[in-house]
């Protein structure tokens, strides 16, 4: 509130009327705000309270979607929510951040037009709980085969093997399919002629 006291002092003017008149000079907001030594985020808040967003024209990148798909960036949105995009989806497919692509449905009172989750196209539908998230890291063997072996030839019998080997015996059974075959490899049998 002290900016448009301020704001209003300097210019003798109300707030609206200072700001629909440096809109109607062509400036963004973003130059607006400077022009007025607000900080953007404030001035932002102030224009979108008193509904002055409309007055500016709107950012480049969005004048290029309209250009790229020759219909109003409304229309854009509206046409991929019919096609049961989400939209993350949406967001990407248009180059825009999600937080802003957010930020713009809101002003644009788009956000009814999307399908809920469930409706939406499945290539646009998350795993569910228990996905694992992010790239999956490669882990190294804790233990080489060499030092699985030498457990087993210190420990031959299985149940010997489960008490005092330094080995979980599930690390042999995923590493060489069975005990018996893992003791097959330390002590082979002769082969028969």
């Amino acid at each position: 509130m002290e900016d448009i006291k301020r704001i209003r002092k300097k210019h003798g003017k109300p707030f609206k009327a200072v700001v629909v008149e440096l809109a109607s000079k062509g400036m963004s907001r973003h130059e607006a705000a400077q022009t007025l030594g607000m900080a953007r985020t404030t001035f932002y808040t102030y224009c979108s309270r008193y509904g002055l967003d409309c007055f500016f024209e709107k950012s480049p990148k969005l004048r290029q979607i309209e250009e790229e798909y020759g219909e109003s960036f409304e229309e854009v949105v509206k046409g991929f929510a019919e096609m049961r995009y989400s939209r993350r989806r949406v967001a990407s497919i248009l180059g825009l951040n999600l937080s802003y692509f957010r930020s713009l449905l809101e002003k644009y009172d788009l956000s009814g037009h999307f399908l809920p989750q469930k409706e939406m196209r499945s290539d646009c539908k998350g795993h569910g709980p228990g996905w694992p998230k992010g790239k999956p890291r490669p882990r190294p063997p804790r233990y080489n085969d060499a030092q699985i072996l030498e457990q087993v030839r210190k420990y031959p019998n299985m149940s010997m093997f489960k008490v005092f080997a330094d080995i979980d015996i599930t690390t042999v059974y995923r590493r060489f399919g069975s005990f018996a075959q893992a003791r097959e490899k330390v002590f082979p049998t002769p082969k028969e002629n």
